[in-house]
């Protein structure tokens, strides 16, 4: 069935997030980090962006709430910002630390633990911090190390916080990695791309999505081209667009949503999709 939507953004659009606790809290954006907030499900709204001077701001910059406590919105610049939904206040530029060169372009927060945080950007930079912000390292280096890339989403191991997977854009490198141990002293990125009629095409990555039951293994993945999935935690990978009913067309975003049990593609020009995850 067709759903009845409302525009209640502007611009060019952006990232939006909604409480799950409080679903008439919700936040939508326009360009450059103008981010507007309603507690009464767009019956009013008020602007709420960061005042962040001279930093670097992408066109579509990102912001993320908290999974563990949604009063709190993450958004980033050059540098990470953190908002307080209950008192209306911004943490700015949190540990002092630029995290990159570029903009930041994804940012994460580790399931069970609110200190540990991931961002990734467009030079290809990925930091991490264990206390909320206020430490960082760098940890796209290692043996091997990350591309130069822009990172495009971080997905954290719901039950081990030091094990993520990274997706980048571009072309010419692998676009699915993995640390199993962010806090290794040489970082290990394999790259979980697959290969050949077995692998993902050499086309951008844009958001990768953990099966609700199977979240070791099961990943989907939105591409230019499309949505890719494996079952053997990115040994192998099929194409699960035409196949699955999806029009082949870029997919800017995906999300596993728990309770609906259902992926949901958000595509460029061509509208949002769900199915039901077995």
């Amino acid at each position: 069935a067709v759903g009845t939507w409302d525009n209640v953004g502007g611009g060019d659009g952006g990232y939006c997030a909604i409480n799950p606790t409080s679903p008439s809290r919700q936040y939508s954006e326009s360009q450059f980090l103008n981010i507007y907030k309603t507690t009464n499900s767009w019956g009013s709204s008020s602007g709420i962006g960061p005042s962040y001077g001279g930093d670097s701001v992408a066109f579509i910059a990102p912001f993320v709430l908290d999974p563990n406590n949604p009063n709190l919105l993450y958004a980033g610049t050059n540098y990470l910002y953190r908002y307080t939904d209950s008192t209306n206040t911004w943490a700015t530029r949190l540990g002092a630390t630029a995290l990159t060169t570029g903009t930041i372009r994804a940012i994460a927060v580790a399931p069970g633990d609110s200190n540990r945080i991931y961002t990734g950007a467009s030079d290809g930079q990925v930091w991490m911090s264990s206390n909320a912000g206020t430490s960082w390292t760098q940890i796209n280096s290692g043996s091997p190390s990350l591309p130069n890339r822009t990172v495009t989403s971080i997905s954290i191991n719901p039950t081990n916080k030091d094990d993520i997977l990274i997706t980048v854009s571009g072309t010419g490198t692998g676009h699915v990695y993995r640390c199993i141990n962010t806090l290794a002293v040489t970082r290990v990125w394999q790259n979980l791309s697959g290969s050949l009629a077995t692998g993902l095409p050499d086309v951008p990555v844009n958001s990768l999505a953990r099966d609700l039951t199977n979240p070791q293994t099961m990943w989907y993945v939105a591409t230019d081209v499309g949505v890719f999935a494996t079952g053997d935690a990115g040994a192998t990978w099929a194409n699960a667009t035409a196949p699955m009913g999806l029009p082949n067309t870029q997919v800017n975003d995906l999300k596993a949503v728990p309770g609906t049990g259902r992926l949901v593609a958000a595509t460029y020009g061509r509208g949002m999709w769900s199915i039901q995850l077995s």
